[in-house]
């Protein structure tokens, strides 16, 4: 409109000029009543999800608020509060995030994913005392009970045996005979597993019964029999590698 103006030889008028500010002004302040709207209502659905424990959501709607205040910088826009609020539930937001990645990684079949997003999880939820938002936090023996899923058991046994968290290895191990898993498809997995436990028993105390162990392990089952057979041969070996040559 200015540039029509001055083709007419009127951007000199003051009231012409005048009028394009104030037309100027009208349209401006248009544009931020339609941002400070967008704003409001983004505000509002954030609060709702919040209300029911929705921070991924929440937090979403709170970056699509911050957007549009980014957007127009001349409306000032209170950016503080919406900022607060969502640096205050982004935490939750992502512990909630990687629970529903491990849950999409699980559908999809991508097992060597899952611990991982669920230990991440675990670790945002105890850093940042989640328990006060109202959440509860999943573990991932608990997630992976409750799945019932032998391919996903069986992922979760080679993972933490890959960390030398042997105990916990045999723990899922226990889980995956509770899940009618065949013995045949363990039996490597039950061999290593022997080996590596009776090293770090033997380790703790060589004094201690190793049949007694195996008992409490694997509760006398005959499922575990090649974790069984593992064990004590590993055990005797130790026995017989430290046992005082005579000079005799």
């Amino acid at each position: 409109m200015n540039r029509s103006a001055g083709q007419f030889n009127l951007d000199t008028d003051p009231d012409i000029r005048l009028a394009v500010f104030k037309f100027a002004e009208k349209i401006n302040d248009q544009l931020c009543r339609v941002a400070g709207d967008s704003v409001e209502l983004y505000r509002i659905r954030a609060d709702r999800s919040i209300g029911i424990r929705n921070y991924t959501r929440a937090v979403d709607f709170l970056k699509e608020a911050m957007s549009w205040i980014r957007s127009m910088p001349g409306c000032n826009y209170g950016a503080a509060g919406v900022q607060d609020t969502m640096q205050k539930y982004l935490p939750a937001s992502f512990f909630q995030q990687k629970q529903q990645d491990a849950l999409n990684h699980t559908t999809l079949g991508e097992y060597q994913w899952v611990i991982p997003e669920l230990e991440a999880a675990e670790s945002i939820y105890r850093q940042n005392h989640l328990d006060r938002f109202g959440l509860q936090q999943m573990r991932v023996y608990e997630f992976i009970d409750q799945r019932g899923n032998p391919l996903l058991t069986e992922q979760a046994v080679a993972s933490y045996y890959g960390k030398s968290e042997y105990r916990e290895a045999l723990r899922f191990l226990q889980l995956l005979h509770s899940q009618d898993c065949l013995e045949g498809r363990t039996a490597i997995i039950q061999d290593q597993l022997g080996q590596r436990l009776a090293a770090a028993d033997y380790l703790l105390n060589s004094k201690e019964s190793p049949g007694r162990l195996i008992g409490i392990y694997t509760n006398g089952n005959s499922w575990f029999r090649v974790f069984r057979s593992a064990y004590l041969a590993e055990w005797n070996r130790l026995m017989k590698s430290t046992v005082p040559v005579s000079r005799d």
